[in-house]
């Protein structure tokens, strides 16, 4: 028959293995920062190429831009943003990651409260 653990025991366990296990999700969450990162990266230089075409499109016959102000410019460049399928798909990546990231923090921070409070459990323990 297998003895139960004692509090000591089990705080030692978790003393033990939830370093790791935060480690484990730190170097995970930070795979997905770096994801997020360079899909932002990739997401903002379509999109400054898009629109530095529009700016750059000239009616040849007056010799002036065929966009004459900013908003002009921003609503046709939303318009072609919205025609590539590849954009699109960043762009809902790109908000899953953000929401899974926010997760991610949580339940990181989630274990190391928990380790901070088995280390104060440790304490009591062991000043007894």
């Amino acid at each position: 028959m297998e003895q139960e653990k004692t509090a000591s025991e089990i705080v030692m366990d978790k003393l033990n293995t939830l370093p790791d296990i935060i480690l484990k999700r730190e170097n995970e969450l930070l795979d997905k920062q770096t994801e997020f990162d360079d899909l932002t990266l990739k997401h903002t230089q379509t999109r400054n190429k898009v629109y530095s075409d529009v700016e750059g499109e000239w009616n040849l016959e007056t010799g002036k831009p065929i966009f004459t102000n900013d908003f002009k410019r921003k609503t046709e460049t939303e318009r072609r943003l919205n025609q590539i399928s590849e954009f699109i798909d960043e762009e809902a990546k790109l908000t899953k990651l953000s929401r899974e990231l926010a997760e991610d923090k949580l339940q990181v921070e989630f274990l190391k409260r928990k380790f901070r409070a088995f280390e104060v459990v440790g304490l009591v323990i062991s000043s007894r």
